[in-house]
Parts: C-alpha cells; structure tokens; sequence
C-alpha cells in the first residue's frame, strides 16, 4: 500500500472504488460451325478448365483461411506469452507477502514482543524484492501481537525523493527505505485505520493464503496496485494482514509488442477498465483514464468485457485478449489487419495464380493435340453434316439423354462436378463465416465447432469425390470395351490419369483438413515390407531411367520382412518423397536406405544429388502450402505432400528431419515404430483380373442399384449388365424399399446421402423386416472419414464400399458376399495358349515331308497365289492324311501367317 504525503485534506491512501478477488433436353440440327465448337476438343477444354479453375478457387480459399486462423494464433499465442510473464510478476509478489506473513505469526508464536524485531523481520524480507515492489508491511488486529498496545502497523517502502513524505529513512545502508505507522498516520488525520477499506476488505477473508488486489491508483508519477491479505497463528486466530504495494507502471512499461506488428500493441486494463497500459498515448495509462475515453477500445471492451479470452476484428484490426489471473485484469493486443492478411494474400494468390497458369499451358497444349488428331474426322463430318447449333434449354446438369454413350455421360459428369464444386464453395464461404462468429462465444462451444468441421470435410468429400467415381468408373468401362478404337483408347487412358491425379490433389486437401481436425487415425495391417519396397522401387525405376538417374535401394538384412503399421500411410510417405526426389534432380541419381533399430524401429532414408534446399528455407519446409525457391521454379505441387507425410510418420510412432546443402542434394530421414510379424498372419495381395464373363452353372443374381445421382446409376449398369446380371435402380431410400418388397433382390447398392430418404434408413428398414433370404446390403459412400464406416456397419449395411471405387472392388464384394464366379481374361488367354501350344507341336517339318510333292506344291501355290478357295482344298487334302497337321495349317491361314507354312515348304524343297 501507498505512502502519500500527508495533509489535512486527504486520508492516508487513496481508495480505490472495490477490490477484485482471484478466482437431365431437346435437340436442334447442328450446324458445321457449332460442330467445330462443339468438339471434344473445345468441350474438354472447357469442363476441365471450368472444373478445375473452380476447384483452386475452392483451394486457395481454404488455403487462406487456414494461414488466417494461423496468423490469429500465433497473436493469441503471444499475448499469452506476456500474460504468463506478468501473472509470474503477481505470484512472485503474492509469495514474498504471504512469507511475511508466515514469518511475523512464527516470532508471535515464539513469544517476541519486540517492535525493533518485527520490523526487522519486515526489513530483511523486503531488501531481496523485485524492482516492481514498492512497499512491504503487516498491520496487527487490536492488541493482537503486540499487547501493550491497539494498533501496529510498520510500513516500509521505498524512498521516492519527493518533499513532504510520511516516516522517516532508515540509517545507511538502507537510506533509500522510509519507515511509517499506518494507522499512526491515520489517527493524525481523524481516521481509524481499522475501518478503513484496506484493513476490512482482507481482514473480512477467512483463509489462509487468501490475497485481495485492490484497484490500481496513482502515487507520486507513477501507478500503483497492492495485494493484500489475513494473517494467523497455528491455532487459525487472524493476527492481523499483510501487504505489498507494486508498481504497475514499471510493469506495463515491460510490455512490447513485436516489430512485425506494425502499429500493433498491447493494452492492459483494470478490473474496472481503467487503462494501466496503452502505448499509443501513455499519458492517458499514467491518469488511469478509462476505456470508454477510446472509441474504438470502447467497443472492443463491451464485447469482450464478460469473457475470459479470444480472438475478435474491430476497426480494421484484430483483437485478442486474455485475463490476468488473479486480479481479473484484462490484456489485449491490436495487431492491423494488413499486418496479417498481406502475406496470407501474397501466398494464397500466388499459388492459385500459379497453378493456374500450368494448368492453362497443360490443358492447352493437350486440346491442340487432342484437335489435330480430330481435324481430319471433323472435316469429313462436315461434308455430311449440315445442321443448326445444338440448344439445350430448361435441363438440369445432371440430365442424361437415355441414348448416351460413355463419352456423353463424360461431358455430363464434368458439368456435375463443375456445379458441385461451386456449390461447394458457396457453402464453404457460408460455413467459414459461421465458424468465424462461433470463435467469438465461450469455451463451451468448442466442442460444437469441431463437429461441424467433421460434418463439412463429410460434406466437401461428397461433393468432390461423388462426380469422380463416375469419371473414373465409366473410363473403366469404355476401357474394357473392344469397339473403342486405339487412339480413343488413349484418349480415354489420358482423362482417367486426369482423374486420378485430380482425386489425388483432392485427397490431399481432405487429408490436412482431417489432420487438423484431429480425424487422421492409424489403421495399422500385417504386410510384407520388403515386397512393399520393391514395389515401390520398380514404380519409380521408369521414371527414373528416363531422366537418366540412377535409383537404387539399400536395405540391410536387419529389416524384418513382416511388419505391421499402417502399410497404405507408408507407402503415401514413400511415395511422396521419392516423387519430390526424382523431380528436382536432374543428374546423378536417388538412394533408399532402409535399416532395422532397437525397440521395433525402422529407419528409412531417402538421398538424392538434385537442387538441395537453402538453409532459410528448411524451417518452413514442413508447414502446409509452402513451397521453397526450388519447388517455385518447377512449378510443381500445392506443397502439401511434406506436411501431410509427417504428420503420418509421427502417427506411425516417429518423426521426419532434413539435411541439405544448396547445389548439392538433400536427405530426409525417419523413423517408425512397426512390429515384427509372423508370415502367416500377412494375407497375400491377389493380383488384379480382368472379369470378362460370369462362369457357368449359376443363378441368375439380381441386384438392385440405389443412387440419387442417374450418372451413378448408370454407371453400375454398364459394368454389370454386359456379364448378365438382373438389374433394377432406386433414386433414393424410399423407392429401394419398395423395389426390396416386391422383387427381393439379391445384394443392394446402397448410396448413403440421398434425399427423401437416406441409405441409413433404407438400410433399417429393409433389415427390420427380412423374413426369408436375407439381401446383403452394401454401402457406397464418398466419406474419407474412418469413423463412418462403424457407422455405416451399425446401420446393418454388410459391407462399405468408398467412392470412386474401381470394377476390381465391386466384383470382388459381390464374390465375397454372394459367392459370384467369373470368368476372366487371362483364363481365355491361357486356353488360347494350350491349344496354340497344342498346334505347334504338329506343325514340324517331318509332318510336311510326310506329305506328297504333289500336294505341297499344290498348297504352295495357293498360298503365293493369295487363293483361299484353292488354301481350302489343300488343307482338305491333308486333312485325310493328317487331321492334327490340317488344322494347324489352317489356323496359319486363318491368321494369315503364310509366311511360317511357307518357310517349312521351302526348307523341305531345300
């Protein structure tokens, strides 16, 4: 507590006001020039373009955000770095006081009634202060300690070289100390100091350790705040109180804002909002002004006034603001918006543009290709057809003319992707700015925006993912079609690797999202690692001998072949790096280095001889959308792969670290923990087949194919119905149960979000009432969420399918659940091969010489004369000599290969 100087018309200390306590169109005839513009070529650019400019918007928008909501907290991170620096200040005060008040009770119990021993007492705790503390002193209860008299209380503080103090300095060495009686001083001015606010208010607390910080106030040019509370005997009878009187000022002049703020600051107001500190006019924190002389803090503190802590934006600024423990003072810090949002734009914009650019010189490049192999097929068109612009009016996008083919539904699906991607972003924006005002309310609410973030990756991974599976499925389909010429063959090879590559980025994108939300968990399997390795290393050994690097891969015989860990997590991490690797080296070459550790541990490294990294750049190699100088000039990537692959390693039990020298190469190196597993608990990887029929001798199978969306749909339909399947179709949950009723269908397609009703419902209601053979049910979802295949399999659904899915993966369900038997290609294959095998083995020399110079002239000539009557007749001679050796003579000709029975007749002629 203060010691002011004394006058007539002032009390003792000034008072503060109250203390705060801790605590689907019809069709015109086009026209030859629309034929022109409405080529694949023309189409192809524009969906993709449309699509994709669509998705980077959608990208860089969350991009920004998450680089917003970084900047916000590391704001809230500093301003807690100061609050936990001044609390400390506090606690260390509390702590010298309340040893006073530890000490005094101790010489009481001892029974010392010595006035010179007390206030010695005080002294030696007072000399070790802090440069914030001012005063120290202990005042007793009526005759409590010292029983000769009423009051005693022993003030000391630091001299503070104004005239006209109260007490008086102590002796040297302690000069600087002054030395006064509070309630003497008191009693002089007509008070009693046992009714004065600062006695009543502490004393009136009832337990030990119990501390009272009294309102700031000024003294003698600076602000001051003082803690102070009961004091008692081992028995629990208060003695008396202790306090400790600090200097605010010295405290908040402590407090300094960053440089990379700009014009930010920090503000520290009183529990009565009085400002302590405000570093744009410290004139008003010396006069204890009050917030509300400050518009725009005014309408800051009436925000935020019943809150603990948060982030707001008020006047072109962010706001972040925490209490101070203890004294219920509140501090905050203004940073300028521009401070923070330019280098979040520069990034954001930066990339987009970027990407954007590739995107545009890529797509170009591939439709002027794409238009010169068409050209002269679009020119015949045009002597053949003469029509009107094609005018679609009052159709949706996801309408499909019943006589499309695979192409058109192509088209279709780009349209619906198109439109669900700006969907997406419109509902993106809705939903950031309702995460944006929840941020504002109280902690409890937390819980709440964490769910919604898991409802909006479900959400964006349907939206995204859903028009996929039908650009994937059906280019699996016209893949296995054998009336699809070579070059559109390519041209279809070309969109799916389009594709796949498109779902990678988007997996990408809802992989940070569910690492941020705290959604990525481990799903660990017995694999073989090595065959893993090896896998891994012929995948890239192409690319590599293509650039003419070497890539080799080390690994020593302390590996473990069988492990277990999360094999699909591992191989992304591989993948990735070696992937970055190969890209920016362009001579030399790229080493993996796999070695066994101590305590189930595997290390793994990947070396290579490229570009290297700068020194400056390595700290932020690893954070989300950034990319170093290097990457910037290949102009590859969306600099995601890193950080998604740590935050796998350190799921895995590890870490991720980097080395490299500029000009010289880089390693990365990790660590995982993956235990070593018997073989027979690994299951062996079956190799993919080509189903191209059903086997013989089995039912005919209905099923049933549940899908809101007509491109789904028929999508399962074109992969089902040419190997004989029964097939029925639903639009959504209630239509399924009706088709379940009346045809009792085999195995269901179940799609999950559909409106009227839902796969989940569906699914409950058709398990609720199977009375004879039950249908297996299988759902097909868009949902990179692990958690929604428990729910899926609660809802009764026998199996869970994930979109897009391949044809491998829906005939492999219906073999693992119906016991469906195919045919596949390489089982023809290998029939045609026995009995090519078969033929070989009599079509020899000593078969032809056995047979008369007559008739193999007379089949030689046939053959130079190209007559096929004359070939037949031949072979029907030989027949009657050598039926074996007819028939293999005629499957030569039948595939014209002349040349290889000529070569037998020529060498008998020789």
């Amino acid at each position: 507590m203060p010691s002011p100087k004394v006058d007539s018309d002032s009390s003792l200390l000034p008072k503060p006001q109250k203390p705060s306590y801790s605590a689907e169109p019809q069709h015109q005839q086009p026209s030859a020039q629309s034929l022109s513009r409405r080529s694949i070529g023309s189409r192809l650019l524009l969906y993709t373009l449309s699509a994709a400019f669509l998705g980077l918007g959608g990208m860089a928008y969350v991009f920004y955000q998450v680089l917003e909501n970084r900047a916000k907290d590391d704001i809230q991170g500093r301003l807690d770095t100061e609050v936990t620096a001044i609390e400390g200040e506090m606690a260390e005060a509390e702590q010298m006081m309340q040893g006073l008040a530890t000490t005094v009770p101790t010489l009481y119990d001892l029974g010392n009634s010595d006035p010179k021993a007390y206030e010695k007492t005080i002294l030696d705790a007072f000399e070790p202060r802090s440069d914030l503390t001012m005063a120290l002193n202990f005042g007793q209860a009526p005759y409590a300690i010292l029983q000769d008299r009423k009051a005693y209380w022993p003030y000391f503080f630091l001299d503070q070289n104004v005239p006209d103090q109260v007490g008086v300095p102590l002796p040297p060495p302690n000069e600087h100390i002054r030395v006064s009686d509070v309630c003497e001083i008191e009693k002089e001015l007509g008070n009693d100091c046992f009714k004065q606010f600062f006695w009543e208010e502490p004393f009136a607390l009832d337990a030990p350790g119990a501390t009272v910080w009294l309102e700031p106030y000024p003294w003698t040019g600076i602000v001051m705040t003082t803690v102070i509370g009961p004091m008692f005997d081992d028995s629990g009878v208060k003695l008396g109180v202790v306090g400790l009187d600090m200097n605010v000022t010295a405290l908040s002049e402590r407090v300094k804002a960053p440089e990379g703020w700009g014009d930010g600051y920090f503000v520290i107001l009183s529990a009565e909002g009085n400002l302590l500190a405000y570093p744009p006019d410290p004139e008003l924190a010396s006069e204890l002004s009050s917030y509300a002389d400050i518009p725009n803090l005014k309408k800051v503190w009436e925000q935020i006034s019943e809150e603990d802590q948060g982030v707001l934006v008020s006047d072109g600024s962010y706001w972040a603001y925490q209490r101070v423990e203890g004294t219920n003072w509140m501090m905050l810090a203004s940073v300028p918006q521009s401070v923070v949002l330019m280098p979040v734009l520069t990034t954001t914009i930066g990339s987009a543009v970027g990407a954007g650019i590739i995107l545009v010189f890529v797509v170009l490049a591939f439709v002027r290709r794409l238009n010169e192999r068409l050209k002269p097929i679009l020119q015949e068109c045009h002597t053949v057809i003469r029509a009107d612009d094609l005018a679609v009016t009052g159709e949706s996008p996801l309408s499909i003319p019943k006589n499309a083919d695979e192409l058109d539904v192509l088209n279709h699906s780009f349209a619906e992707m198109t439109s669900r991607l700006r969907a997406a972003v419109s509902e993106l924006e809705q939903r950031v700015q309702e995460r944006t005002q929840e941020l504002q309310v109280a902690k409890e609410k937390a819980e709440v925006a964490n769910q919604a973030k898991s409802t909006f990756i479900a959400s964006m991974s349907h939206e995204l993912r859903s028009p996929l599976n039908a650009i994937l499925g059906f280019t699996q389909v016209m893949t296995r079609s054998q009336t699809l010429s070579p070059e559109n063959q390519e041209y279809v090879g070309i969109i799916n690797r389009s594709g796949e590559h498109l779902l990678t980025l988007i997996n990408n994108v809802l992989d940070l999202a569910k690492i941020e939300s705290g959604k990525t968990t481990l799903n660990p399997t017995n694999f073989d690692l090595h065959r893993l390795l090896d896998d891994i290393h012929d995948m890239f050994q192409l690319k590599a001998s293509d650039k003419r690097l070497n890539l080799l891969l080390e690994r020593d015989d302390a590996v473990p072949r069988y492990v277990q860990t999360d094999a699909i997590k591992l191989r992304q991490v591989l993948i990735n790096l070696i992937n970055n690797a190969l890209k920016f080296t362009e001579s030399g070459g790229v080493s993996i280095r796999i070695a066994g550790r101590a305590g189930d541990r595997i290390y793994f490294e990947v070396e290579d001889t490229g570009a290297g990294i700068a020194a400056d750049e390595v700290e932020t190699l690893f954070e989300a959308f950034t990319q170093t100088e290097t990457g910037k000039q290949f102009q590859e990537g969306t600099g995601l792969g890193l950080p998604i692959s740590r935050q796998f390693i350190q799921l895995m039990g590890g870490d991720i670290a980097v080395s490299s020298q500029l000009g010289q190469g880089t390693i990365f190196k990790f660590e995982i923990v993956a235990p070593t597993v018997d073989e027979s608990s690994v299951e062996r990887p079956q190799a993919e087949r080509q189903v191209i029929a059903l086997a013989p001798n089995q039912p005919r199978y209905r099923i049933l194919i549940v899908d809101d969306k007509p491109i789904n749909r028929q999508l399962l339909v074109k992969l089902l119905q040419p190997l004989g399947f029964e097939l029925r179709e639903a639009a959504n949950g209630q239509e399924a149960v009706e088709q379940w009723q009346q045809w009792q269908p085999n195995l269901i397609w179940m799609d999950i979000r559909m409106p009227v009703m839902d796969g989940f419902e569906a699914t409950r209601q058709i398990k609720a009432h199977e009375t004879g053979d039950k249908a297996i049910v299988v759902a097909l979802t868009a949902s990179v969420l692990e958690e929604e295949r428990a729910v899926v399999l609660a809802a009764g659904c026998d199996s869970f399918l994930r979109k897009p899915f391949r044809d491998t993966d829906i005939f492999e369900v219906m073999h693992k659940h119906l016991g469906v038997e195919y045919i596949y290609a390489e089982e023809e294959l290998t029939s045609v091969v026995d009995q090519a095998l078969n033929r070989n083995q009599f079509l020899t020399p000593e078969a032809i010489q056995a047979l008369s110079p007559e008739l193999q002239q007379e089949l030689q000539r046939a053959i130079f004369s190209g007559d096929r009557q004359q070939m037949k007749a031949a072979i029907g001679q030989i027949h009657e000599q050598n039926q074996n050796l007819a028939e293999a003579i005629a499957h030569c000709v039948h595939n014209f290969e002349y040349d290889r029975v000529l070569n037998l007749l020529t060498t008998e002629e020789n």
